[in-house]
């Protein structure tokens, strides 16, 4: 059984051959210029699209699945997200610290605060004017808050294991 790797989602179709955009988590766009499919969670199960052609730049990529031939094809897909298989990622050229301008693959991640042991599940992404905010849902009593997404609280991301680890101010749990 393979894990998956969010790493990014899918705009708009682009072309009317299929094309489509998506915004790809700049860590991962290498990982995904050598793939030879990207996976689509679809009714549960991670389904392989095949990449005929595929250009990024700068967490932006078009792409061209072989399935895809018109934009009729691609709609259904709008929105959805891309994941790698985690044996197709390249960890050793991975940063520690997040790239918050692509944050949907922190989605179901897990935070661990180090500072007070509480664990707490990311329901969604919410940007705020000023500010990225994660919507949790704290594992001990099922209370909604919002954790800033900050560097300066972030430690660690292990995307392996959907674990992010932060030492948060007192008080904000």
């Amino acid at each position: 059984m393979f894990k998956y790797i969010n790493i990014g989602k899918i705009l708009k179709s682009h072309h009317s051959n299929g094309e489509l955009l998506a915004t790809i988590n700049r860590d991962f766009q290498d990982d995904i210029l050598k793939a030879k499919a990207i996976f689509i969670e679809i009714d549960g199960l991670n389904v392989p699209f095949f990449i005929e052609q595929i250009d990024c730049d700068d967490g932006i990529c078009t792409i061209k699945f072989e399935e895809f031939n018109r934009p009729e094809d691609v709609k259904k897909y709008n929105n959805s997200i891309l994941s790698l298989r985690e044996i197709d990622v390249d960890w050793k050229t991975k940063s520690q610290q997040p790239s918050l301008s692509n944050y949907s693959d922190f989605v179901n991640f897990e935070i661990f605060d180090s500072n007070t042991n509480n664990k707490l599940t990311i329901e969604s992404i919410e940007q705020f004017p000023h500010q990225l905010m994660a919507k949790a849902i704290a594992n001990k009593d099922k209370t909604e808050v919002f954790i800033p997404l900050i560097p300066e609280f972030i430690e660690n991301v292990d995307y392996i294991n959907k674990k992010i680890t932060m030492s948060l101010p007192d008080g904000m749990i």
